[in-house]
């Protein structure tokens, strides 16, 4: 008879559900673990799901050659899910491969990729005679890796929408976090006594998120204020926003909350809060985002005193890194963790259940 403390393990035809940790993601691995056991345990209608961990061993040999040591166990006949995400630096792209051939190679039961930010997802166009859209080939790289053994690759609120039809039907999926971190931006405006006016990039990003302001302003039960830009995008790496159209009579004296996808260097961040503070007199600007890649340039941007932005709202997709500090500790970046939907997404893949609902 099984103790109440060790409860019955279900059957999975996937095999036991393994989260592989790609370098700097252990923490979040462990955190995402520990949530799937708890939820399991304590839902009346979820299977129980113990989780195993399994991080790989990345090095270089005296020759300066890498190496990855990455065994059986946990392995072999597991459902097994990595633990990663963008930037799509070179490391971090030859890193995830390699995992990908070590688990085909130790006949993991199913391969998934869970990258918070789509490696190389702003490069969704040609730009000109200066380079391809290199989405379709991040997809090809890691099938070949995993020798055309990887089931699936999630992702969270992906650049461009096409993203999803880089590979094989039903083999993207696309979660989302903007309503997540957008209600505890939006609360906290609420909470200092304040009115909030979302502002987005351009008519498509609000368009995206027309799902998200429609189940906040239920929750909250308000209107939500709504401007959208105009935006003229010169390149994957910089654009400008040319001016504003909307509830712009509703931006004097309130709180801007910019909404997008992520913030790299903060220039056009820096630049559209200036115009929305001076232009149309609003009080101050908080950036609203999934994803902090903090890219060079960020730190000098908005360390200077008359930095328009006040604050910058991200999730840990991309877990913040060491010299963000300083950031952290003023509260000029407030981290929104995505434990609960990670936790809940690999929940529902290992258990073959749709995750469409936490789109």
């Amino acid at each position: 008879m099984e103790s109440a403390d060790k409860p019955v393990v279900p059957f999975n035809p996937n095999g036991g559900l393994t989260l592989v940790a790609m370098p700097g993601f252990e923490e979040q691995a462990r955190r995402a673990a520990r949530r799937v056991d708890e939820l399991s345990r304590r839902s009346a209608n979820k299977q129980y799901t113990p989780v195993d961990l399994a991080i790989p061993e990345v090095g270089e040999h005296p020759s300066g050659e890498p190496y990855m040591y990455l065994g059986k166990r946990h392995i072999g006949g597991h459902d097994c899910v990595i633990i990663t995400s963008g930037p799509g630096t070179h490391q971090m792209q030859s890193e995830l491969f390699w995992v990908l051939n070590h688990l085909q190679g130790r006949h993991a039961g199913r391969i998934t990729v869970v990258t918070g930010y789509f490696p190389l997802g702003r490069t969704d166009k040609d730009e000109g005679e200066k380079g391809f859209a290199m989405v379709s080939y991040v997809v090809a790289m890691m099938q070949a890796a995993a020798n055309d053994r990887l089931s699936r690759i999630v992702s969270v609120d992906m650049h461009a929408a096409q993203t999803v039809g880089a590979g094989r039907s039903g083999s993207i999926t696309e979660l989302s976090m903007v309503r997540v971190v957008l209600d505890r931006a939006i609360r906290d405006v609420l909470n200092a006594g304040q009115r909030p006016v979302l502002v987005f990039p351009d008519d498509g990003s609000a368009k995206r998120t027309g799902e998200a302001i429609d189940r906040l302003e239920a929750d909250l039960r308000m209107h939500l204020p709504v401007v959208c830009g105009i935006k003229r995008r010169k390149s994957s790496t910089h654009a400008e926003l040319r001016r504003l159209f909307g509830d712009v009579d509703q931006l004097p004296g309130a709180i801007a909350l910019c909404v997008d996808d992520e913030i790299a260097t903060g220039g056009t961040n820096v630049t559209a809060a200036a115009g929305i503070i001076g232009e149309y007199r609003a009080l101050e600007v908080r950036t609203v985002v999934t994803h902090g890649v903090f890219g060079k340039g960020f730190a000098e941007r908005f360390s200077v005193s008359d930095c328009p932005v006040s604050r910058v709202y991200v999730t840990d997709t991309i877990p913040p890194r060491p010299w963000l500090a300083g950031f952290l500790e003023s509260g000029r970046i407030v981290v929104v963790p995505w434990t609960d939907e990670l936790a809940e997404a690999l929940y529902f893949m290992h258990w073959n259940t749709s995750i469409r609902s936490m789109r």
